[in-house]
């Protein structure tokens, strides 16, 4: 094996026969805890299409499968009155923040 004293000289371990194959050695890719390492950064495009399909194949997104089963405010939040009564709201304000922008004449906006 190659070594470097403090010198700066490089010289050859105790081994005479030891060859530049050994001593640059292609590094071992077992991590931690004996778990193989892949040796590219990103698998192979089979690899990616394959886990593009199971993140396809999952449940879409519904903030419903966060609410409590059953419950009194659960059925208010879950019902379709709710969801357009809320939207509604959202839609006014909207205009009334339109027009209070093209109509308010003030110099400041408090």
């Amino acid at each position: 094996l190659v070594c470097m004293p403090e010198n700066g000289h490089v010289h050859r371990d105790s081994h005479p026969h030891t060859s530049l194959g050994e001593v640059f050695e292609t590094p071992d890719l077992t991590g931690a805890h004996g778990i193989a390492r892949p040796a590219n950064l990103f698998d192979g495009p089979n690899e990616l299409r394959k886990g593009l399909a199971e993140d396809e194949a999952q449940k879409p997104y519904n903030v419903f499968d966060f609410y409590y089963e059953s419950g009194f405010f659960t059925n208010i939040a879950k019902s379709k009155p709710f969801e357009y009564a809320t939207l509604t709201v959202i839609a006014i304000n909207a205009c009334w923040i339109g027009y209070d922008t093209d109509t308010n004449n003030s110099a400041t906006l408090a």
